[in-house]
């Protein structure tokens, strides 16, 4: 797997849907066709590091 840094500008929608918590991690559970997100090339599934 690789890492990838993404930023977003603080205040507006990316586009995506998180799922998971603490125990086993953050995870995206869904991306929007053509969000800021998608456009970043995020994928459901992708870890969130931090």
């Amino acid at each position: 797997p690789s890492m990838k840094l993404v930023k977003f500008k603080k205040g507006e929608s990316v586009g995506l849907r998180l799922a998971g918590g603490n125990d086993v991690g953050i995870f995206v559970a869904g991306v929007l066709e053509d969000s800021p997100a998608a456009k970043e090339g995020l994928e459901e599934g992708d870890q969130i590091l931090r």
